[in-house]
This record gives structure tokens, sequence and C-alpha cells, in this order.
């Protein structure tokens, strides 16, 4: 038995729904969440002056604090689960107006197979998004961490979860 004939709508492309969610779904989410690159970039040179030609780290300087650095770099991911509920909702369409299986579906053992074939897809997009979320967050903190000279982390190098996403 196919991915498609179980977890999906009758008539619906399994590998075009992938490739959507796959290229403008996790592009979206990396695009969005790259914003906070230039953002690091100029607080970590704000930390330095040129003397002579040379970059030298300024006294006492201290680095802007993650939290505000991240405000909201992933706030895309808000989008993209939008898009993951919109692709459920034509799901539960496509059952109603386009293929008519709806009678098909009212007449199986069990009433749950259609809320699975309407909700798989898009679920399991939507937990790939957020784990992609929270890699790339992982791997800006972990960036701030150790890029930053140690002598300019704040005092607490904390992180604000739902200021980057809101």
């Amino acid at each position: 038995m196919r991915f498609s004939d179980r977890y999906l709508p009758p008539g619906v492309d399994a590998r075009g729904e992938l490739a959507r969610f796959a290229a403008f779904g996790f592009v979206f989410l990396l695009c969005w969440s790259l914003s906070f690159l230039p953002a690091y970039v100029r607080a970590l040179n704000a930390l330095y002056t040129y003397e002579y030609g040379r970059r030298v780290l300024q006294a006492g300087a201290v680095m802007q604090d993650l939290g505000s650095l991240m405000r909201l770099r992933f706030a895309g991911f808000w989008g993209y689960a939008l898009c993951c509920l919109g692709t459920a909702a034509g799901h539960y369409r496509s059952f109603t107006r386009e293929t008519k299986s709806i009678y098909v579906m009212k007449r199986l053992k069990s009433a749950r197979e259609m809320h699975v074939r309407c909700l798989a897809l898009p679920a399991a997009a939507l937990l790939a998004g957020a784990a992609l979320t929270a890699l790339l967050m992982l791997a800006y903190t972990l960036l701030y961490r150790f890029a930053t000279p140690e002598a300019c982390l704040p005092a607490s190098v904390g992180f604000d979860f739902w200021g980057a996403l809101l």
C-alpha cells in the first residue's frame, strides 16, 4: 500500500505536495530566519573600533543580547503554519467537492480515516517545519555563543523563545 493510498485524500499527488512544502515552506522559513545574520554581524562589528587600520576590541564593550537579535527572526513559522492549515482545509474540501468521496468515507468502519487522510501530511509538514525552526534557533544560539568574544558576552546569555517566534 502506497503512502498516498493511506494518508492522503483520493486524487492528491503526494510528491507534488511534498515538493511544495519543501520548496516553499522550508525555503521560506530558512530565508526569513537568515535576517539574523546581518543583525548579528552589525552587533558584532559595533564591539570593535579601528586603530591604524586594525580592528581593536573596545574596552568594556558588551554584545547586544541574543533575545533582541533574534526578535521576530522566526515569525515566518506562523506563516508556514497557516499554509499547513490551508492545505488541511483543502484536503477536507477535496472530499466534499472535488471527488465526492465523502459518501464513501462516511461508510467506512473507522470514522477517523477521513481525518487521518486530511491531516496526516499537513501535520507532518508542520512538525518538520517546527524541527527546522528549532534547529535554526539552536544554530544561531551556538553562533552567538561561540563567535562572540568571551569578554563581550552579557552577564546572562538568555534567549526569549516566544520573542523570536512572535
